[in-house]
Order: C-alpha cells, then sequence, then structure tokens
C-alpha cells in the first residue's frame, strides 16, 4: 500500500473511475472491437492489472471495493452514454424501417449490454467482499480479487446458459439421466 495524503487518495480514485470508463470505450470503439475476442482479452489483461495496481496502492479493502465501483462505473456510463442514446436514435430516425446504421446502433448496444450483464456479478462480489477479511486481507489480495472477478463473470455465464437452454448446466459434462 501506498502512502498517499487524503487529498491525493481521493484524486486518484476520481481518476481511476473516470480513465477506466473513458479506457474502456475507447477499447471497444476501436478497431479492435471488430474482433471480439482479442479485445476480450486486451479488457482482460487490463482488470488484472487494475486489481494488481490497486492492491500496491491502497488498503486490500479499499481496492476490492475500488474495483468493483469502476466496473460499476463503467456498466452505468454503458446505459447512459452508449445504450441508452442508441435505442433514442433508433426510435426517433427509424421507427418502422431498419437501415444499416440503425443495425450499428443496435449491435454496438447489445454488445454493451452484454458486457454489463457480465460484470453484474464481479460488480456484487467485490463490493460483498468488503465483510470478507479473508478475501482482501490475503498477501495474495490481486490474485484473489482476479479470481473473485473470474469466478462472477464465469458464474453469469452459468446462469445464461441454464436459462437458455432451462436445463441444469454441467460445466464437465452431460446433465445426470435422472434430470432428463
Amino acid at each position: 500500500m501506498a502512502n498517499l495524503s487524503l487529498p491525493a487518495a481521493i484524486a486518484i480514485s476520481i481518476a481511476l473511475l473516470v480513465g477506466a470508463w473513458l479506457v474502456y470505450d475507447a477499447l471497444w470503439s476501436s478497431p479492435l472491437a471488430s474482433r471480439p475476442v482479442l479485445a476480450a482479452w486486451v479488457s482482460f489483461a487490463l482488470v488484472v492489472a487494475a486489481c494488481f495496481g490497486l492492491t500496491h496502492l491502497f488498503s486490500g479493502r479499499a481496492a476490492f471495493v475500488h474495483l468493483g465501483a469502476m466496473m460499476g462505473t463503467i456498466t452505468s456510463a454503458n446505459v447512459w452514454r452508449r445504450i441508452v442514446p442508441a435505442q433514442s436514435q433508433n426510435a426517433r430516425r427509424h421507427p418502422r424501417r431498419h437501415d444499416s446504421s440503425t443495425r450499428a446502433l443496435g449491435a454496438r448496444a447489445k454488445q454493451r449490454s452484454t458486457h454489463n450483464h457480465y460484470m453484474t456479478l464481479p460488480v456484487v462480489i467485490t463490493m460483498l467482499s468488503n465483510h470478507f477479511p479473508s478475501t482482501y486481507g490475503s498477501p495474495w489480495n490481486g490474485l484473489v480479487l482476479v479470481l473473485l472477478v473470474v469466478l462472477g463473470a464465469a458464474a453469469k455465464h452459468v446462469m445464461s446458459a441454464r436459462a437458455r437452454s432451462n436445463r441444469l448446466v454441467v460445466l464437465a459434462g452431460a446433465p445426470p439421466r435422472w434430470w432428463r
């Protein structure tokens, strides 16, 4: 943990919240977004860097909450700056017709909505981790934070797969015979 004064810590926190959105939006608005798998790996690398950077800059407890706040800021800004405006523009421009510009706005809004979907559990988990000192108090708290984000996104993926198939999702094979 760095030895920061209160004004410096507040300034860094605000800069990180705003910067997280700006970097995320620039990444997913760039040509790299046309290669979503690569862009997702770059995003994940940035999350890992944020996890380790935050745990070295702030206390473990503050780092966990701050990462959740960064992801929450991204999801809120996605709704405010990308999803709702795309819906409004589509409704105003072409209420009945769907041309290429309408489809592009809709595709971008859906992409951001999907990102928000996968960030919800990691945000909740990082915020709730404040009540579990064994997570943020570990000497490996940066790695714990990365694992909690990955587990949250994976759990959200399993929940989505289960909702789509309306069946039990078993990660290591087919559902048990009694379930069919």
